[in-house]
C-alpha cells in the first residue's frame, strides 16, 4: 500500500489517509 501512495501522492494519498491512516 505504501508503494501506491508514493507513486501517486495526489488523490491516492488522500484516500490512503481516510481508508488506512496507519499506512502513513
Amino acid at each position: 500500500m505504501a508503494r501506491s501512495a508514493k507513486q501517486s501522492v495526489g488523490a491516492e494519498s488522500s484516500n490512503q489517509i481516510l481508508i488506512n491512516p496507519v499506512a502513513l
